[in-house]
This record gives C-alpha cells, structure tokens and sequence, in this order.
C-alpha cells in the first residue's frame, strides 16, 4: 500500500556501507527473529515488519524512514522500542503527492538524509557484513551473523551461517545449510547437492533438504555434502570428500582427503578416517576409531541382485583399529578395540580386543611369554 519511491537508490547506498538487503515479509518467523535479534544496524521504510525490534538487542541501532506530515503516529515505534530498552531514530521524507495526506501514500527519503545517518554511526566497528565480495550471490532470505568472510563468486541459498564464517570463491551452498559459528569452506565446495539416481540407481534416494555442520569446522576445497547430512563440531571434512545422504558425523572428527561416505553411514565421535577410504552405504563406526588409507568396506555379497534387505554395512566398534589397505565384507563386526592388520581381508566377525590379520584375516597366534624381551629389544 505505501512505497518508498526511491528505494533502489537508497538499497543501492546501503549496500555499498556494508548492509544486507532483506525483505521480512518472505522470512519464516524464527529467522525474522534471529535477524533482528543479530543486526548492528536496521534501516528500513516504516511498516509492519519493524516490530521485530522487540527481539534486537539494546545497542542497536534503528532508523525508520517515513514521511513528514501530521496524521502519522510517530511515537508507535518509539513507545516500542523504549519498552524493549532501545530508541528509535526518524529520517524523514514527503510524500511523492503534496495534495495526498494519507499516512500510507507513497513517499521518497532524500538520499542524503540517509547518508547523514549512516556517517553519524561512524562504522566504528565492521558492519555484520562489510566483507561480503560484490560478486558473491546471496539469496534474500539468507541469514548471515556478525563477522561472516564471502569470497568472490560464491553463491548462498536460504541458508543460516553462524558468526565468524569465512565462506571461500566459488562454494555453492544451497537452501536449508546451517552452518555454525567459526566455520571455514574452502574454495569449490558444494554443500546441499540434490541425490539424483539419473534412473542408474538400484535404489531410490530418501533425503530431507538440509544440511548442519557444527561450530569450529573445516569443509576442504571441492568436498561435497549431500542433502540430510549432519556434521558435528570441530570437525575436519578434507579436500574432494564425498558425504551423501543420511549421513551423520560426530564431533572432533578426520573424513581425510577423497574419502567417500556412502548413504546411511554413522561416524561417531573423535573417528579419524583417512585418505582415499570408501566407507559403504549402511555402515556404522562408533567412537575413537582409526581408519587409515586405501580401505574398503562393503555391503552387498549379491553384487547385482539389486537393493533390498540383504544390503548391511559392517559394524566398526569403538577404539578399532583398521590398517592401509584393509578390505571388511558385509555385515561384519569389527569388535571394539580390535587392530586389523595390513592388507587384511576380513570375511567374518573380529573379537573386541584381538588382532586379526591376513588372507582371509586370523587372529594372530600369541606372543610366547619369554619371546617378550628379544621382541622388545
């Protein structure tokens, strides 16, 4: 019903002092929230959407444009702000028609009563967003916290991107990411990607569309995570990784450099898994596993009967040890504790704590008791 005339030019400044462009209206009423809740800064024509300013915090800084004349009701916003421990401040325009003196008629802002508002803050501080390149592509929906880093060329859908991230040139992130607090995407990496079986699939892909990596974490250049894919805290996802669907891994972990995690697999908690490993579909590795390079793991002895419910992955119990170039058929269990020596072949399951190794793997024999010392030395 009422517009401001000039918006473009007024958007166009504010963008260039650092602000995000938003329209309220298009977002869900938790991330109206959070938005307010987070920003430095809020300048907008006056409107329904300001009483989001109950949840910004009391340092915030509020500037409503809105047009000069009698029948507006100025002290709505101020009585509202001041409930909430914050004032407001008006910048002030005319209507576009002198003879209309409706309070919702369209009004233009001079564009340099926005700029002496914006050199008033004196940007003391960085604004929320003030390193976010020109190229970049940022969805409108988009919910940025204070100190994200955009590199050029990047594109964010409706995604939620927690404070200090530093998003790298060229990384897709698609609608539903939440990505937490400190985190780092390298250059190329692709978070969001659809599942599509291109009619080659077995199988049909079940998925939810999102994504949520933990605090603290790491997304090496050009890994991909899949849609329904949940990264913990401090965790480090290498360089070319591949993580689809339905996948879950903890926090404090190592998914090394091109290391593949097939649909429905679980990692537990400070798991290091490393380069070039294929860890199957179904698969479940618990907590303080070590799995080094070049090891395979599968879940299907039919090969091409298709997928049903012969289909399980093997079972890596806690503090398992899987050696370079260990190979696990399906449906194993490897017991927790238990070491799997190089080159292994493990065809049935493996007994907490022992040692197994070989073609297929054994335990190994015992260690004669005065056979110690000579070992030893």
């Amino acid at each position: 019903m009422r517009r401001l005339v000039n918006s473009d030019a007024i958007e166009s400044l504010l963008v260039s002092r650092g602000f995000t462009v938003v329209e309220p209206e298009k977002l869900s009423f938790a991330m109206q929230v959070q938005l307010f809740r987070q920003a430095e800064v809020i300048v907008g024509a006056t409107g329904a959407a300001f009483a989001n300013i109950i949840f910004s915090e009391s340092h915030a800084r509020i500037a409503i444009l809105i047009s000069q004349q009698e029948d507006v009701i100025y002290w709505y916003w101020q009585n509202m702000a001041r409930a909430s421990g914050k004032a407001v401040s008006y910048v002030f325009g005319s209507n576009v028609d002198s003879a209309t003196r409706n309070v919702h008629a369209d009004f233009q802002v001079p564009l340099e009563s926005v700029i002496e508002f914006v050199n008033d803050l004196g940007l003391s501080r960085a604004m929320s967003h003030s390193h976010i390149h020109a190229s970049a592509i940022i969805h409108p929906e988009a919910v940025l916290a204070e100190g994200v880093i955009v590199d050029p060329y990047a594109v964010i859908g409706k995604a939620v991107i927690g404070r200090d991230t530093r998003i790298h040139a060229h990384v897709v992130i698609a609608d539903g990411v939440r990505i937490g607090d400190g985190v780092e995407v390298f250059p190329g990496a692709f978070i969001g990607k659809e599942p599509k079986g291109a009619g080659a699939l077995a199988r049909t892909p079940e998925f939810d569309r999102f994504v949520e990596i933990g605090s603290n974490s790491s997304i090496g250049p050009h890994a991909v995570l899949y849609y329904d894919v949940r990264i913990g805290r401090n965790t480090l996802i290498g360089d070319g990784a591949s993580i689809r669907e339905q996948c879950c891994v903890g926090n404090f972990c190592v998914i090394s450099r091109y290391v593949t995690l097939n649909y429905n697999a679980h990692i537990g908690d400070r798991t290091k898994i490393m380069d070039n490993t294929h860890i199957t579909g179904n698969c479940r590795i618990g907590n303080d596993v070590f799995v080094s390079i070049n090891v395979g793991t599968t879940n299907d002895n039919v090969i091409k009967g298709g997928y049903a419910d012969h289909i399980a992955g093997p079972v890596i119990e806690d503090g398992a040890t899987l050696a370079v170039g260990v190979s696990v058929l399906p449906g194993v269990v490897v017991g927790a504790h238990a070491m799997v020596g190089a080159g292994a072949l493990v065809t049935r399951d493996v007994e907490a704590g022992t040692t197994v190794m070989g073609i297929p793997a054994k335990p190994r024999p015992a260690v004669p008791k005065d056979a110690t010392p000579r070992i030893q030395q």
